[in-house]
């Protein structure tokens, strides 16, 4: 696996991340990071002041704190931004995923809570946008994974998917593919999520949706290929490299293929920034050897 289009040298990423935000990112939602190097972004605009940051570099900060696990310091930059009206779907979204982000983080009786802050945040940018797909999606998402008791609910999703498929027909095929899976109808799941793939307009996460789908069936190898369509770098929200080859290395793992699972985990350990998933690397390292 060739490492080289994500190691871009710290010079030109720390440039890149004063540029493109202004220059060719006007809206957030189509925000990249380039070289995926929240490191860079935090290395050049963390010590800034918010006076001294353009809104979209803020954004582009919070999206580099998050990426890191500094999710506190992320979720005040949100804050801020939302304060001062800037992008407030976007913004809102980007904070749902913080939230998220945090269960994992929290105490078990403050994950309840974290989770609900979550949907809270995706339903308040659905508020102020009606129209913002991803966050739509989110809030689909969020009530056919969540379970019962934090909030999950079929029948709410059901409900909700009319809409999302007048905004965006293939994330509404995605979305319904996720409902499927969690009537345990795996196949048609995979029909809608395979066709979602060849339309959307964010193909990774289609992909990545679509391996997870395939983990859930244990069916690994397929997981390993979907993976394989993720890697290139893309928008803010799109899954990290080492999220990618982290999966595809319990794909191999769960094969049986040791020698592969340690390289994959390797690649995501190069490609690691964020402190806790370098942890967790070192350890599944540590595990095969």
């Amino acid at each position: 696996m060739k490492l080289k289009r994500y190691r871009v040298q710290l010079l030109f990423t720390m440039i890149c991340s004063l540029l493109i935000p202004t220059l060719w990112a006007q809206d957030p939602d189509q925000l990249s990071i380039p070289g995926s190097d929240f490191l860079a972004i935090k290395s050049t605009l963390g010590d800034r002041s918010l006076e001294t940051r353009s809104p979209i570099q803020s954004f582009q900060l919070a999206v580099a704190l998050w990426r890191l696990g500094e999710h506190k310091a992320a979720l005040a930059i949100t804050d801020d931004l939302i304060e001062d009206a800037y992008a407030p779907s976007a913004t809102r979204y980007l904070k749902g995923l913080i939230h998220l982000s945090q269960v994992q983080d929290v105490s078990i009786f403050r994950k309840l809570g974290v989770a609900k802050k979550a949907i809270g945040a995706w339903k308040a940018a659905v508020d102020v946008d009606p129209t913002h797909v991803l966050s739509n999606f989110a809030v689909i998402a969020f009530y056919i994974n969540a379970p019962s008791f934090a909030g999950g609910d079929l029948d709410q999703a059901r409900g909700l998917l009319p809409r999302l498929k007048a905004l965006d027909p293939s994330y509404s095929q995605l979305a319904e593919g996720l409902l499927l899976a969690k009537e345990d109808d795996l196949e048609g799941a995979e029909r809608l999520m395979l066709a979602a793939t060849k339309t959307i307009q964010d193909p990774p996460v289609a992909w990545f949706q679509l391996a997870q789908l395939y983990f859930q069936a244990e069916q690994f190898q397929k997981a390993f290929d979907a993976l394989e369509k993720v890697k290139s770098p893309g928008l803010w929200h799109y899954p990290t490299p080492e999220l990618v080859f982290m999966m595809q290395g319990f794909a191999e793992a769960q094969q049986g293929r040791s020698k592969e699972a340690r390289a994959a985990f390797q690649a995501a350990l190069e490609t690691a920034q964020n402190p806790k998933v370098k942890a967790r690397l070192e350890k599944q390292l540590k595990d095969l050897s």
